[in-house]
């Protein structure tokens, strides 16, 4: 049986009160996609707003990176499910990407409701978490 990993990773294309750019760090799914795609785990995505999800530090002579922006992959990225048509307890494993621009939606009543109920449902379903932000 397929395993299914839910990665969750942000819209918000500006941050903070300069409206700094931001996005998910793009080594961030793109090298953990490449390790579970290759051991053949079923990967999807999903966002606050569902949709387009902005990307920072894209690195094109890194070869995931490349093989990921050229993927079918990246596509469905781009077509996000939203976080309230999403329910946790379907995946084996959730991942949530770059923290520091997933911030910007903590305070979406959805968002922390969503984030609130993730843990509950990993005790029940058994799944693993992660959380994962680079330092600057």
């Amino acid at each position: 049986m397929t395993q299914h990993v839910l990665f969750i990773v942000t819209n918000a294309a500006v941050i903070g009160p300069h409206n700094r750019k931001t996005g998910f760090f793009f080594a961030e799914v793109a090298h953990p996609f490449d390790v579970l795609d290759t051991a053949g785990i079923a990967v999807e995505f999903a966002s606050p707003a569902g949709g387009w999800t902005p990307y920072d530090a894209y690195d094109e002579k890194d070869p995931a990176q490349k093989a990921f922006f050229e993927s079918k992959a990246f596509r469905r990225l781009n077509r996000s499910r939203k976080l309230s048509e999403v329910d946790a307890a379907d995946y084996d494993a959730i991942l949530v990407r770059d923290a520091e621009a997933v911030e910007a939606h903590r305070q979406t009543q959805h968002y922390q409701a969503y984030l609130a109920r993730v843990p509950a449902l990993a005790d029940r379903s058994a799944l693993v978490l992660e959380a994962v932000a680079l330092g600057e």
